[in-house]
C-alpha cells in the first residue's frame, strides 16, 4: 500500500512539473526510466495537450515500471530539469519625475491653473484635508503613494479629458492604481468635504450681491446640466437625454458669483428637471428655513417676499422659487423676465 501511494504521489509530481518540461525532455526522461526495465522498445506518442493525472498513473503502473520510476526519482533524474526562475516583482519600470521634480519643483500658479484648474495653495489645502482619510502605511515591497499624489491623480482626471492610462503614466503608477486613487479621493470629497464647502456660507453677502444685479432677497439661482457618461450595462435607454447622448443630471444652485451652494446629482438623463427637483433635498431645506437660516423676509409694498431662489420655466412656481412669466406678456412681465434671465445667465456663465 505504501509503495502504491508513493507511485501515486510521484505521478502527481510528474503531472505538476509537466508544464516546465518540453516534450523532448519529457520523452528523454521517461526513456531513461522505462526503457531499461522493458524487453521491447517502448515508443510514447507525443500528446498535443498535457496528459491527465489518470493517464500518468496508468502509464506508471505498468509491470516493474513503478519501481524503476521510484529509483529514478530518488536519484533526482526528473528534478534535474527543474530550474528556479528569478522573477521581478514590478515588471515595468516607471518614472515619477514629472510629478515630483517638474510639477512640485518648478511650476508656478499659472501652470497649476492651466493643468489642474486650481492654484498650488488651493491644491495643497484640499490635499491636507483629504490626507487623513486616504493615508496608507508603507509596505515591505515598496512605499505607498503619498496623499498629495493620490489627490493630484484624481484632480488631473477630473480637470482634463486625458485617459486614465495617460494620467497613470504621467505619475509613474499603474492604471488600476490610478483608478483606485480617483475613486477613493472622489468618495472622500463627496462624503467629507462637500458639506463643508458646498453650502450657503454667508447669506447676507449673497442677497446683497443679487440685489446689485437687480433682484431683491434672492439667495441663489438654480439650473440643471447633463454630465455625459458611458452607456450603463442595464437600463441604458433611460439615460439618453433629449440631446441624444447618455448622461446623468446635476441640479445645482449657485450664488451671485457662480459658486455652488447646493448640488444634487444622479438621476438618469431622460428625467425632467421638475421631477429631479421634487425628489431633491432642496424643497425641504427651503421650506424649513435651514438653507438660508437667519435671513428676514423682504416687504415690497404690502407683499412679503421670503428668501427665494430663481430658476427657469421648467421648475414649479412656489413662494420661495421664482420663475419667468409664460404665455402672453406685457412690457412689465417682459422686463421681469429679462431681469430674471439676466441673473440666471450670468450665474450660468460664472459656473461654466
Amino acid at each position: 500500500m505504501a509503495r502504491r501511494q508513493g507511485v501515486l504521489r510521484t505521478a502527481g509530481i510528474r503531472y505538476i512539473t509537466h508544464g516546465l518540461l518540453t516534450l523532448t525532455r519529457q520523452r528523454e526522461a521517461l526513456e531513461r526510466v522505462l526503457l531499461p526495465t522493458r524487453t521491447e522498445p517502448c515508443v510514447l506518442p507525443l500528446h498535443p495537450c498535457p496528459p491527465s493525472i489518470h493517464d500518468c498513473v496508468s502509464r506508471f503502473l505498468l509491470e516493474d515500471d513503478d519501481e524503476a520510476l521510484l529509483d529514478a526519482m530518488n536519484a533526482g533524474v526528473l528534478w534535474d530539469h527543474l530550474h528556479t526562475v528569478e522573477r521581478k516583482v514590478w515588471a515595468h519600470p516607471s518614472s515619477t519625475d514629472w510629478w515630483e521634480r517638474v510639477v512640485l519643483g518648478t511650476w508656478d500658479d499659472e501652470l497649476w491653473l492651466q493643468t489642474f484648474r486650481m492654484r498650488r495653495d488651493t491644491f495643497m489645502d484640499i490635499a491636507a484635508q483629504v490626507a487623513p482619510h486616504i493615508a496608507r502605511q508603507d509596505i515591505v515591497m515598496r512605499p505607498t503613494l503619498s496623499p498629495e499624489k493620490r489627490v493630484a491623480i484624481a484632480v488631473l482626471k477630473l480637470a482634463t479629458p486625458g485617459s486614465l492610462r495617460y494620467i497613470a503614466n504621467q505619475f509613474g503608477v499603474g492604471r488600476s492604481t490610478a483608478g483606485e486613487a480617483v475613486r477613493e479621493v472622489c468618495l472622500v470629497i463627496q462624503d467629507v468635504l462637500a458639506n463643508r464647502f458646498i453650502r450657503l456660507i454667508n447669506p447676507q453677502e449673497v442677497v446683497a450681491g443679487f440685489r446689485c444685479m437687480g433682484f431683491p432677497n434672492c439667495v441663489g439661482a438654480m439650473d440643471s446640466t447633463h454630465i455625459p457618461i458611458v452607456c450603463p450595462p442595464q437600463g441604458g435607454q433611460a439615460f439618453i437625454n433629449r440631446k441624444g447622448y447618455y448622461s446623468v443630471i446635476l441640479q445645482g444652485v449657485v450664488d451671485h458669483r457662480g459658486r455652488f451652494t447646493h448640488i444634487y446629482a444622479g438621476w438618469a438623463g431622460s428625467a425632467h428637471d421638475a421631477r429631479v427637483f421634487r425628489n431633491s433635498p432642496l424643497p425641504n431645506l427651503m421650506e424649513s428655513g435651514r438653507y438660508a437660516s437667519g435671513l428676514p423676509d423682504c416687504v415690497i409694498g404690502d407683499v412679503v417676499i421670503p428668501p427665494l431662489i430663481i430658476g427657469n420655466p421648467a421648475y414649479p412656481f412656489l413662494p420661495w422659487l421664482m420663475k419667468p412669466y409664460e404665455g402672453q406678456l406685457d412690457r412689465r412681465k417682459e422686463h421681469f423676465n429679462q431681469c430674471l434671465s439676466r441673473d440666471t445667465d450670468e450665474d450660468r456663465g460664472a459656473e461654466e
